[in-house]
């Protein structure tokens, strides 16, 4: 694995994902989400906040394709609206998530000894807690509704399934051959680990943090149903939360950010599954 060319990994990788229809599938509804939320402002055929008075509750009709809300507002812009929310918590929270778990576990697994017993206790620890429940107890806390508050308190919950992959990833590649001539060849720590370590561990951790786009997308939107999210953005979360309290009266509200959430959350599952399978088979 550690002695294989990166370019020539990836290539075999790419080369296995495209004949997985389903990790092509997945592939396509993640780009296809990431364009319509880049594009929200110039696809969506309203302003997502804005009250079309005497139209509340509008069934999908040829102004309104998904319906209208509580306020007159149209379903569908804040449907597209929505995704840019949901994708800009997923990206930040994994960034933060990847950024805390691949440092403790590289620490971890490169240092060995009490230092990998001291941290991977705290990580045991974490995995512990109900992520749900410490979700909530953190947003309370704070007190502030805002993403950012959301998205610290996802990358504090979430990051131990990194942190034991590359911890794993470190324990297994420091004892080959070329990792030793390095260390007889004099270069530091912060070289073997960056240069020589990490490269070759990253395709589990890319995997890792696909899957974990899609739980803290599930997260934010669990947050934002419970009444915790930010009240200044548009977030599908918030869209069920009131669409579920008139479903039978007006479906529309709360049926169409729900296909959104699930719609997202099976594309990165898709694409996560895709990038093990061809990434194992590429690493063997």
């Amino acid at each position: 694995m550690a002695a294989a060319p990166a370019s020539t990994l990836w290539a075999v990788a790419w080369r296995r994902f495209k004949r997985n229809k389903l990790s092509l599938a997945g592939l396509a509804i993640t780009v296809w989400l990431v364009v319509t939320a880049i594009l929200a402002p110039y696809i969506a055929p309203y302003d997502p906040n804005k009250m079309h008075w005497g139209k509340e509750y509008m069934p999908p009709c040829p102004e309104f394709p998904l319906g209208t809300d509580e306020m007159g507002r149209d379903v569908l812009s804040r449907v597209i609206w929505g995704a840019r929310t949901s994708l800009y918590v997923g990206f930040a929270s994994v960034l933060l998530i990847a950024a805390i778990g691949v440092t403790v576990g590289a620490i971890s697994g490169y240092f060995g000894g009490w230092i990998d017993e001291v941290l991977m206790r705290i990580t045991d620890i974490v995995l512990t807690i109900p992520t749900i429940m410490l979700l909530i107890l953190i947003a309370s806390i704070f007190q502030v509704r805002s993403l950012n508050v959301i998205i610290l308190a996802i990358g504090a919950v979430s990051w131990p399934t990194i942190a034991r992959i590359t911890r794993s990833q470190f324990l297994l590649i420091k004892e080959l051959p070329y990792i030793d001539a390095a260390r007889v060849a004099g270069l530091s720590h912060p070289r073997i680990i960056f240069r020589h370590i990490l490269p070759n561990a990253l395709p589990p951790i890319i995997v890792a943090a696909t899957f974990d786009m899609a739980s803290a997308i599930l997260m934010e939107a669990s947050l934002s149903f419970l009444g915790l999210g930010d009240p200044r953005v548009v977030s599908w979360g918030q869209m069920l939360s009131v669409g579920h309290t008139v479903m039978l009266h007006a479906w529309w509200v709360g049926t169409f950010p729900g296909l959104a959430i699930f719609v997202t959350v099976l594309g990165f599952n898709l694409l996560g599954d895709g990038l093990r399978e061809a990434l194992d088979v590429a690493m063997r």
